[in-house]
């Protein structure tokens, strides 16, 4: 893999996330939500997708370029800090903005998709003999 993809890939689905964080719309700029008892479930599972994502592709990439310290705890934490931190920080923005609003419990939603993602990433990782994933 070329070492500047993962990089890439994590700016560029942060620049989403803060797209759609900020856009007045919200996640109905991609989704199109409708009035259906299902769009109670919409919300909850994008946070908890994007920040998986975003902490997934951060821990790869922590992986891939240092892979000496890709058996230490550190680049999970790392990787789990930054996703959580920066969905902080845009649910913070979001207080900012008149169409927006910004909350605790999506910051908690968004901690919960990046911990799942990492463990699901580490117990892979496990299973495939501790080789990165590549």
């Amino acid at each position: 893999m070329l070492p500047w993809v993962l990089p890439v890939l994590a700016l560029a689905w942060s620049g989403f996330l803060f797209w759609v964080s900020t856009s007045t719309r919200g996640g109905e700029a991609v989704i199109g939500a409708s009035p259906d008892p299902f769009d109670r479930l919409v919300g909850p599972v994008a946070h908890l997708g994007g920040y998986g994502v975003l902490a997934s592709l951060l821990v790869l990439w922590i992986w891939v370029a240092w892979p000496r310290i890709a058996a230490l705890r550190a680049p999970l934490a790392a990787a789990f800090v930054a996703a959580t931190a920066y969905g902080a920080a845009l649910e913070l923005y979001q207080t900012t903005l008149s169409a927006r609003a910004g909350s605790w419990g999506d910051v908690a939603v968004n901690a919960t998709g990046a911990a799942a993602a990492l463990a699901v990433l580490t117990v892979a990782r496990r299973w495939r003999g501790g080789a990165a994933l590549r």
